[in-house]
């Protein structure tokens, strides 16, 4: 029964395929993007099908991954400054061992005396 009202829209579409069937199928924009805001899940429309995409997860998933590897690059980094840090310190023990002052580079029989003497400020706790 037609009442003399005519109705026209234009909606623009997302086309989406299903990971496990191959079915093509479209969903609108503003939905879509509701979607990625609620973190809701995409689901096939084949009914046989239990493909159910979460766009907003797989997007988080990705962030993350980005997220380690520049940890994981900032610890490697911090690692390399340990290691040379403790080289540096284990080099400066064994001068200290043989008597040799980490200030004037000099060598003294008794050292922690000439480190009380003349440079009292090198270590204190």
């Amino acid at each position: 029964m037609n009442n003399g009202y005519a109705f026209t829209a234009e909606v623009r579409l997302e086309v989406h395929t299903c990971q496990a069937c191959g079915t093509t199928f479209a969903v609108p924009s503003g939905m879509y993007r509701r979607f990625n805001e609620n973190g809701a899940a995409l689901r096939c429309p084949n009914t046989a099908c239990a493909w159910i995409s979460f766009v907003r997860i797989e997007n988080e998933v990705e962030a993350l991954k980005k997220a380690l590897a520049t940890k994981e690059s900032a610890l490697l980094y911090e690692r390399n400054e340990r290691a040379l840090a403790e080289a540096k310190l284990v080099k400066v023990r064994k001068r200290v061992g043989n008597g040799v002052c980490p200030c004037c580079k000099r060598s003294f029989a008794a050292l922690g005396r000439h480190m009380k003497t003349k440079h009292p400020d090198y270590v204190k706790p």
